[in-house]
């Protein structure tokens, strides 16, 4: 009995100390039935106890009002031959009493930490998704593809597609904003700017948005997009090879230029450094590349192919890589994850990600290098759309 209690009390304040500042509305309601239960058997065990000396005394006892009909007589009767035949058994009424002293002080105990301490959190879970969005669990090496009532960890890993999106219901209850997709975060990350975003849309009325338009934001795709005109201006800079210049252009692969040399020497310093916690360093590594490429550009070197040079890089930190291009004869980087096509859900669980190379047996990634208008994973997911025509 005192292992059992010990672990109920455990299971109840350890949430506290974890940093549960505050439960569901429906678990605290659960709590307060509980409470009230409880202070009504400790209140029930004081008064057996209390019935019981006064009749050792030779006094009389008051009348116990109860909503379960329980009355004094009837206790009392119940406690008397209850009483006889412990003793009957050779038991004494010390020993009877410590027994019902200990059972209403863990009873009160139980009430009083249930009834203020914040009770344990919910699972953060998905409320609704758009696309084929992707997790990694938290200590699993396999992508799966998530879908509504999905239970996360703050440490999982989420791959949104673009034009996807996902809203989530965090530990303790709370429906946040829906948020858009085409990266690839925690799930930490995804809830604290949710939160941030339910916090900024507070001021918010419930039928009408603080420029009069209809409020959208309760249904599961967020507010209405905004107009054609705040749309943003950049063209796209797909750059276009003929197959007779591809073959100049691969030979170029190993003629990185010397001052980015000098630059790129710190990413082959850090090579064992930045991919911790990440499952795939050399495809941490080509995203981290491919979001800096920005910082290679500067007045006295002026990029004209960025395909070239992130293929360039990723040569130089002996990533395989190759060029290729498609129908519309637009140029493509591929790179290998030295990942076997066996082990394709390490990298993806999206087969459509997937570029087998020819004569290689291991996952290849196509992207479709364009730094300045869209990030890594966008790149990711439109390389992987073209038809490849020489790889």
């Amino acid at each position: 009995m005192v292992t059992g209690t010990f672990g109920i009390l455990r299971a109840v304040i350890c949430p506290p100390v974890f940093g549960l500042r505050k439960a569901p509305p429906s678990l605290m309601r659960a709590v307060r039935r509980t409470s009230v239960f409880l202070s009504r058997q400790a209140t029930k065990k004081l008064y057996q106890i209390n019935t019981f000396l006064v009749h050792k005394k030779g006094g009389a006892v008051s009348p116990h009002p109860s909503e379960d009909g329980w009355s004094s007589e009837d206790g009392w009767s119940h406690e008397r031959a209850h009483m006889s035949e412990r003793k009957r058994d050779g038991v004494s009424t010390a020993k009877i009493l410590m027994k019902h002293r200990y059972q209403c002080f863990v009873i009160c105990l139980l009430s009083m930490v249930m009834a203020g301490s914040p009770a344990i959190g919910d699972k953060i879970t998905t409320t609704f998704t758009f696309g084929k969005i992707e997790t990694l669990k938290t200590g699993e090496v396999e992508w799966t593809f998530l879908g509504k009532d999905s239970e996360l960890a703050e440490t999982d890993l989420v791959r949104m597609p673009p034009r996807s999106f996902i809203r989530l219901k965090d530990a303790h209850g709370n429906l946040l904003d829906t948020l858009p997709g085409s990266r690839e975060l925690r799930v930490r990350d995804l809830i604290r700017e949710g939160q941030n975003k339910r916090k900024a849309n507070k001021t918010k009325r419930i039928n009408s948005n603080s420029d009069r338009r209809p409020a959208t934001d309760v249904l599961p795709l967020g507010d209405r997009p905004e107009t054609a005109t705040a749309k943003s201006t950049k063209t796209s800079h797909r750059i276009k090879v003929a197959p007779s210049e591809l073959t100049q252009l691969r030979g170029q692969l190993d003629a990185l230029p010397e001052a980015i040399v000098r630059k790129v020497a710190i990413y082959a310093s850090w090579n064992n450094v930045i991919m911790v916690g990440y499952p795939n360093p050399t495809l941490q590594m080509a995203q981290t590349l491919y979001d800096d490429l920005d910082g290679f550009e500067s007045k006295t070197l002026v990029i004209d192919n960025w395909a070239l040079l992130y293929a360039q890089l990723l040569r130089h930190l002996n990533i395989g890589v190759d060029l290729a291009v498609n129908e519309a004869n637009e140029l493509l980087v591929i790179f290998d994850s030295k990942i076997p096509l066996t082990q394709a859900k390490r990298i993806t669980a999206n087969q459509n990600l997937i570029h087998k190379k020819q004569a290689q047996n291991t996952v290849w990634i196509s992207i479709l290098v364009q730094p300045q208008e869209q990030n890594f994973i966008t790149a990711w997911y439109e390389g992987s759309r073209m038809q490849l025509v020489q790889d």
